[in-house]
């Protein structure tokens, strides 16, 4: 009786040590993957102002150009 006792306790104790590291392992991974979805929000925040702000200059540029054309060729 003695000796069931003692298989039981260790093991439930390799049960809770086997669930205390897969708990560990799913609280890492899920601070990677929040990482992960800082980094990519920072890269996307930057990559889009970086193409909006010269995209915005070039198309205001090529206004001011098609309306001088259009002034140049039909000035009426």
């Amino acid at each position: 009786l003695l000796a069931g006792l003692f298989l039981f306790l260790r093991e439930n104790n390799l049960r809770e040590r086997n669930l205390q590291i897969r708990l560990n392992l799913a609280h890492a991974e899920a601070q990677r993957l929040k990482e992960l979805n800082d980094a990519k929000s920072t890269f996307l925040t930057t990559v889009s102002h970086e193409l909006r702000t010269p995209l915005t200059s070039i198309m205001g540029f090529s206004k001011l150009v098609k309306k001088r054309l259009e002034e140049r060729l039909l000035p009426y």
